[in-house]
């Protein structure tokens, strides 16, 4: 009777692992406009994210904690779009880091969708060029004729 417990149990141990085993990104799409891009990434269940950017080269990161990759990383088409590549790894805390390198400085604005138990969730980015900011310097007359 013992050996038919450690057997459930083990049966019990094992499926409760691979149902924790953490949630799965199954599409990624990109999409381009002029002034921006939106990145929308589903998973099949809910999920927890932090994001963050870097700068010198411009990148947009955003770490998925308890996360695998079950789909291929779309090509991207960087003519007009601000986004110029998609790179991913695994995290040493078994999540996975998705890395967006960005054709120039973008702010971001990040829409979840999905909650509970719903099938479908999906965390879209959207990244807007950052505006160019024109200082026109007058001038005092005289010697300081001004400068653009």
């Amino acid at each position: 009777m013992s050996q038919v417990r450690f057997w459930f149990l083990l049966v019990i141990l094992c499926c409760s692992g691979y149902a924790c085993a953490g949630v799965e990104i199954t599409n990624i799409v990109h999409e381009h406009y002029q002034g921006g891009a939106r990145l929308t990434v589903e998973l099949n269940g809910p999920f927890r994210y932090k994001t963050f950017s870097l700068k010198n080269p411009e990148r947009q990161v955003i770490d998925f904690l308890d996360t695998n990759l079950e789909t291929r990383l779309p090509g991207i088409d960087s003519t007009g779009s601000i986004i110029s590549a998609i790179r991913s790894g695994p995290r040493s805390n078994g999540g996975l880091r998705l890395v967006l390198d960005l054709s120039s400085p973008a702010t971001s604005n990040i829409f979840i969708n999905g909650a509970g138990d719903t099938e479908t969730h999906s965390l879209s980015i959207y990244l807007h060029l950052e505006p160019y900011v024109i200082v026109i310097d007058p001038g005092h007359g005289g010697k300081d004729p001004g400068a653009i």
